[in-house]
């Protein structure tokens, strides 16, 4: 049936349909159209149907159930597949007319010369594409979440995580930006992994995470038919080595990062977020480096109220008028649980759904010093320990004004460029975990307890800190005979490399 006839030829022509399907689908779509009309709370966006020809070449959609505004479907002589571009509007008038000034911009451009018929190739463009389609996929994985009554910042889809990735680390790389993503090569890739936003973050999940979105921008575009499958190129493999990327804090460095924190906020802007978050950022690194906990969500997702307190009694020797006695004390001892970050799983009630669980740690006595003193900074009294946990807030301990997160990785990024010159190497936030680990074998904690209060496998501690302790070791069993040697060999390989190597090459061969 045509769009374009009057209401009363559609009823004559129905009429005398002889197609039972017709007639059935016709009276079906105008109970549906009488429905929608009827309901008063939806705004004429949410009545508008899926779609709407304005024109032979231009149609108003609305890509998801939960678009904001119309997308102009364009349809350019000698192009494929028609141009989407969004129109900002909710209003089919006001849309109509901004598709129409769309179209007619291009066919100018295109006309003079200026317009590239060939923009839909575009890396930037195909990368803006995908992640309007993983953000609309993220909220539907949120709002299924929050029906299922799972709280939203507990639902973390991996659309979320590419999405990221692709806006943070990919659309915008300089090597792949300017280009069309047929032009796109081996070689530009290893261009771009070089830069400061993959080469500086390179954790074996970020890389991993890296490589998965690369996969989908290139699926995104065979899928839409922009290229083919023999035009995809290789992907080149971004050397992680395992323990390299989180650089334990020598004691020399960390006596620098745990003394500069009040210069550190003096340096701040006048920007009030940047200096909230400077003022709680120590309180952060005393609370990661002091008990173990992986840096990030697991650290910002206590709450006040997931503190706890108990009683043990020990035994220790005391010293009385020149003798040592052994005495039995009472001691009250404070407990955490870690609801949030990278949690082991269990088997539920014995059967094969594996659902993730919390886990205790142990407060230490420099982990309630930070307590009592962010908790201090937060409401402006002082309490200790066991006041915070009788009053049980509701609140996280970690949170700006108006209950905001606060970025602390972008905070510790800022700290390090701060540092540049004063401290020997750059470390990351998982540098705090480890002194942690470090600190705990170097006093001779068993390493099952170790794991217990950090979360992780003794095979993994063993793995990542074994190294490590080899160095460690070595520093305490070599002689000053040994050391000597040592540097004499060093000198030695120096200044024959000097007399090998010509001024004007860049490196020895």
């Amino acid at each position: 049936m045509s769009d374009q006839l009057d209401i009363n030829a559609k009823k004559i022509e129905i009429m005398q349909s002889m197609d039972e399907t017709a007639i059935d689908f016709a009276y079906k779509a105008f109970k549906e159209a009488i429905k929608r009309s009827e309901n008063k709370e939806l705004t004429e966006f949410e009545l508008a149907a899926r779609s709407t020809r304005i024109s032979s070449t231009v149609v108003l959609v609305k890509n998801t159930p939960k678009s904001k505004s119309f997308t102009a479907q364009i349809s350019i002589p000698n192009e494929r597949a028609p141009r989407r571009i969004s129109t900002g509007e909710k209003r089919i008038a006001k849309a109509t007319t901004a598709a129409l000034v769309k179209e007619q911009e291009i066919l100018t451009k295109i006309e003079s010369g200026t317009e590239d018929v060939h923009s839909d190739l575009s890396w930037k463009v195909i990368c803006a594409r995908l992640c309007r389609e993983l953000d609309d996929k993220t909220q539907l994985e949120v709002d299924k979440g929050i029906a299922e009554g799972k709280k939203a910042h507990r639902v973390k889809p991996q659309s979320k995580v590419h999405s990221s990735n692709i806006k943070n680390k990919l659309k915008d790389n300089k090597y792949l930006a300017n280009k069309k993503i047929t032009e796109v090569q081996y070689a530009d890739f290893v261009d771009a992994f070089t830069v400061k936003e993959i080469h500086e973050n390179r954790g074996k999940a970020t890389v991993q995470n890296i490589y998965k979105s690369i996969k989908l921008i290139f699926e995104f575009a065979q899928r839409n038919r922009i290229l083919s499958a023999n035009q995809i190129p290789n992907i080149p493999v971004i050397e992680w080595v395992k323990g390299e990327e989180r650089p334990v804090i020598e004691e020399a460095d960390l006596k620098v990062i745990m003394t500069n924190f009040q210069n550190f906020y003096e340096s701040s802007t006048t920007n009030y977020k940047t200096r909230e978050n400077r003022r709680i950022f120590p309180f952060y690194v005393a609370l990661t480096s002091s008990c173990g906990l992986r840096p990030g969500e697991e650290v910002v997702g206590v709450k006040w109220s997931h503190l706890a307190k108990g009683k043990i009694e020990i035994t220790r020797e005391v010293n009385e008028q020149g003798k040592l006695i052994k005495k039995i004390e009472e001691v009250e001892v404070y407990y955490a649980d870690i609801e949030r970050g990278k949690l082991s799983n269990r088997t539920k009630d014995g059967g094969l759904k594996l659902v993730p669980h919390s886990r205790q740690i142990v407060i230490y006595s420099e982990t309630a010093k930070a307590i009592e003193g962010l908790y201090f900074v937060r409401y402006g009294i002082n309490k200790i320990l066991s006041e915070i946990v009788k009053e049980a807030k509701d609140d996280l301990m970690f949170s700006g004004s108006e209950k905001r997160d606060i970025n602390f990785a972008d905070t510790f990024s800022l700290y390090m460029d701060y540092l540049k010159g004063k401290i020997s190497k750059r470390y990351t936030q998982y540098s705090l975990r480890h002194e942690f680990i470090n600190s705990e074998l170097r006093k001779g904690v068993l390493i099952n307890d170790v794991a217990e209060q950090c979360g992780t496998s003794t095979k993994t501690i063993e793995g990542y800190y074994k190294k490590y302790k080899a160095m460690h070791r070595v520093e305490r069993l070599l002689s000053n005979q040994d050391v000597d040697y040592f540097i004499k060999k060093t000198k030695e390989v120096l200044e024959s490399t000097k007399k090998e190597t010509p001024n004007h090459t860049l490196f020895p061969t």
